[in-house]
């Protein structure tokens, strides 16, 4: 008889273990310019404990679905975030979830620094993602290929960018797809021919901004329906530290 009393003993552990913890899964570029910033301060104002898992909008959705999160991290709009979920595979219907923004944020283009070219225009930045201009040298830099980086397929910041700068078109097909778009800057500070799209707060030294039309977008929380207590609280909390 002790057997069971074990495991019942065991189980009511990881619910206390569970609780007063919120599980956020999703965008990185929101855990890079939001949570990770605010995340101490927020639990110490609630009392909860933040699990914090990086990984793309399709991912924190699907994890969502899946019941994996209390919460989805975004770096797009609803509509952009939908549809990262479909590209990612999923079936969504945006009437299902609401957005909780906490700050609005902008995404730059970027180059390698030895790069001269430090303007585009939109129709250039176009013609440069789906691949109709593939060599630097059309755009006023040198004799080099272009080389377009982007995060996967379902990722947020590649949807967002292929419906505000490809006007829905898709990227070309030499497009580069790395596994996370926090890793598209190093790859672009090595290679001279790079180009890329990732948020401001990932933008350092090691690459080159390039002035084009500014991208903005919101960052913040996706929840299936209303949050519930402790999501919302955690939500209330991180708008109060972004002030």
């Amino acid at each position: 008889m002790k057997k069971p009393l074990i495991i019942v003993a065991a189980l009511v552990a990881a619910l206390a273990i569970r609780a007063g913890e919120v599980r956020l899964n999703g965008a990185s570029t929101t855990v890079n310019a939001v949570i990770n910033p605010g995340k101490a301060a927020v639990e110490a104002a609630t009392g909860l404990t933040l699990k914090v898992t990086g990984t793309n909008t399709g991912k924190g959705l699907a994890a969502l679905l899946a019941g994996e999160c209390d919460a989805s991290l975004t770096s797009e709009p609803l509509d952009v975030s939908m549809l990262a979920g479909k590209f990612a595979g999923l079936t969504l219907n945006a009437s299902d979830f609401q957005l909780h923004q906490v700050k609005e944020d902008y995404g730059e283009f970027v180059v390698h620094p030895s790069n001269p070219v430090s303007k585009l225009g939109d129709a250039q930045v176009k013609g440069i993602l789906a691949g109709e201009i593939a060599n630097w040298k059309d755009v006023g830099g040198p004799d080099l290929p272009i080389v377009v980086l982007t995060d996967p397929v379902g990722a947020g910041t590649r949807t967002l960018v292929q419906q505000r700068a490809l006007g829905g078109g898709e990227y070309g097909p030499k497009t580069v797809a790395v596994e996370n778009v926090r890793l598209v800057a190093g790859r672009i500070a090595e290679l001279k021919g790079g180009f890329g799209f990732i948020g401001h707060s990932f933008v350092t030294p090691t690459v080159k901004v390039v002035e084009t039309t500014r991208i903005t977008r919101p960052l913040g929380f996706l929840t299936k329906g209303a949050p519930g207590a402790d999501v919302q609280k955690v939500i209330d909390a991180f708008r109060a530290v972004a002030r």
